[in-house]
């Protein structure tokens, strides 16, 4: 029977937990945490939701060392800071067929030119979770936009983390164009970073940009609590998209980008978990983005948030303080 690993039983863990256990595929899951209430947390999910799926045995851990079985994927959801070593003596301990990496994936660009040769070395495939590319919306977008025509996506909202998802959206942009190259642009960020105690990690208020020909992203976040926006404006059509909300609207140039509106189809965030676990057990394959195809510009991303933290603090980082 196939075996799923949950390691991280955190926020985003519980929310990949609880869509585990829909899965439609018999399988067993383990979850590791080292944190005794984020177990406890995870064995009420499993009590809660368990007879939504075909889940068999259920297991709970606190060490990578208890784990005996073979993983076919593993859903890393620790922080960053300890990403590569959970892996590496992961790697060292069992045979993986499938990682699920969430992003920040690593913090480093030698964490990645490290890892991505032992991937393939072991033989694991490996993808950036995210989970809008199981998003029908996304799907609709991107058949209205043609290669090479220039488009422009602007991200906006209060509080919704731009330095720790910055390369979500990026990557979102760059699936839609075909391409991963981008100059960015971090001028119009915010002279002063928010270290955030609770996470260990910073983060930013203001504009992150990029440029690829004449294609142009724009990532804004705003002080205070505001809904989440997302653009897209081409030639030929724009579309506007609320998430939070459930809705869309969307112009063509052929009608004077007279607005028409969409209601979403869900489900959104860690509850896509159960489809792409599905995907990748039936055909090896999924709709996330694969880590060496996202890592140079994952890598980029990083080194230029992690100059921009030297200059604002005066302090020296090796790595890019995200989470």
């Amino acid at each position: 029977m196939p075996h799923l690993l949950l390691i991280g039983a955190g926020n985003q863990g519980l929310l990949h937990l609880r869509a585990l256990m829909k899965m439609q595929v018999p399988c067993d899951v383990s979850v590791v945490d080292l944190s005794d209430a984020a177990l406890l947390h995870a064995n009420g999910v499993h009590k809660r939701f368990s007879l939504e799926g075909q889940v068999g045995q259920f297991r709970l851990f606190h060490s990578l060392g208890d784990i005996d079985q073979e993983v076919d994927i593993a859903l890393v959801a620790t922080h960053a800071d300890a990403r590569r070593s959970v892996i590496e003596r992961l790697l060292r301990q069992t045979l993986i067929r499938h990682l699920v990496l969430e992003p920040v994936v690593f913090q480093a660009k030698a964490d990645f030119e490290a890892m991505l040769p032992l991937l393939a070395r072991h033989k694991v495939t490996s993808w950036m979770h995210n989970p809008r590319f199981y998003y029908p919306i996304y799907d609709e977008v991107r058949k209205f936009f043609k290669p090479g025509e220039p488009v422009e996506m602007q991200v906006q909202g209060g509080e919704w983390g731009l330095g720790a998802r910055a390369i979500d959206f990026a990557d979102l942009f760059s699936r839609i164009l075909g391409r991963f190259e981008w100059v960015l642009d971090l001028r119009k960020i915010g002279t002063t970073p928010v270290y955030n105690y609770r996470k260990g990690s910073m983060e930013f208020k203001g504009a992150l940009e990029g440029r690829q020909g004449e294609s142009r992203f724009h990532l804004l976040e705003y002080e205070g609590e505001s809904p989440l926006v997302l653009q897209f404006n081409g030639q030929h059509y724009h579309f506007q998209i609320n998430e939070a909300e459930g809705r869309a609207l969307w112009g063509q140039r052929l009608k004077d980008f007279a607005q028409e509106s969409l209601e979403l189809a869900k489900p959104y965030s860690g509850l896509v978990t159960e489809r792409i676990c599905q995907d990748l057990l039936t055909t090896g394959k999924c709709r996330l983005t694969a880590l060496e195809q996202v890592a140079d510009l994952h890598a980029q991303l990083n080194e230029e948030l992690r100059q921009y933290v030297e200059k604002a603090t005066g302090k020296h980082f090796t790595y890019c303080p995200i989470s």
